[in-house]
């Protein structure tokens, strides 16, 4: 997989990245017709590039979110921000405007407050 820098959000580092090398990016991942949706991929650095690069989460459908910052919380959760200009952001359908909670390999935590409710995004 190859990811364009200019499509690049933010990377970030495994809180144990000293044992298991891992590297998070988010960026835009193109769709064809010019749409492109919010995705976050994951390799492994070794010294002088990155391999196994995974994408462990893309947004459901086209996004017009135009950056997002990436952090891992105490928990070793993985906490995403969203942008969002509109009224997306009200709407828990959406991904702009928003702080995605997931697990290191993109699953959604079964303890997030939405993750069972109807109309809302698990993430």
């Amino acid at each position: 997989m190859r990811v364009s820098l200019w499509g690049l959000m933010d990377v970030v580092l495994h809180p144990k990245f000293a044992e298991n090398r891992l590297v998070y990016l988010s960026y835009h991942k193109p769709l064809g017709n010019r749409r492109a949706t919010m995705a976050i991929a994951r390799g492994r650095f070794e010294g002088t590039s990155l391999t196994d690069v995974t994408d462990i989460f893309v947004a459901k459908s086209p996004t017009t979110v135009a950056s997002s910052r990436l952090v891992f919380g105490l928990d070793g959760s993985l906490f995403v921000t969203t942008t969002a200009d509109d009224s997306r952001a009200q709407d828990p359908g959406e991904y702009g405007g928003k702080i995605l909670r997931l697990r290191d390999d993109g699953s959604v935590p079964p303890d997030n407050p939405f993750a069972k409710r109807k109309g809302y995004l698990p993430e």
